[in-house]
């Protein structure tokens, strides 16, 4: 009876064992930090801007330190229309993000290159105002390749 119980049992067992185990999962599930600039802004602390690869996509993430603080405070959080990483090489330089101080110090324009599913380019250009504390996009984003 022992034999035939573990022959009947045992391969259904294993078929039971198959269908609910943890399936591996190989998702990405954590943050990557693709570049990080750093500028400094008379008056108002420290601006850093990370562009972050997370499972849903690309974001932008701005943060202020201010001059005696110890921990920098999150100002703005964007999340990228297109999900794929690109860089822009200049001088023999690799970069993916890109920061300029415009006329007024407290405003900056930002670019961020990014592919859509197709490959096709798009240069995310936003304006950050400082004393708004505001990010408006300021173009469409695709790159004229068509």
């Amino acid at each position: 009876m022992n034999k035939r119980f573990l022959f009947l049992f045992f391969p259904l067992g294993l078929l039971l064992l198959a269908i609910f185990a943890p399936k591996p999962n190989f998702e990405q599930k954590q943050r990557i930090v693709i570049e990080k600039v750093e500028t400094r802004v008379v008056g108002l602390g420290l601006l850093t801007i990370l562009k972050i690869k997370e499972p849903k996509g690309i974001v932008l993430e701005l943060y202020q330190q201010k001059e005696g603080a110890q921990d920098p405070e999150l100002l703005h959080r964007e999340k990228l229309p297109e999900g794929l990483e690109a860089q822009v090489q200049i001088n023999h330089q690799t970069k993916s993000l890109f920061v300029f101080p415009l006329e007024n110090d407290h405003k900056f324009k930002i670019l961020a290159p990014t592919l859509d599913q197709k490959l096709r380019p798009h240069l995310n250009a936003f304006v950050w105002n400082f004393e708004t504390k505001e990010l408006m996009q300021i173009n469409d984003g695709q790159a004229a390749t068509d």
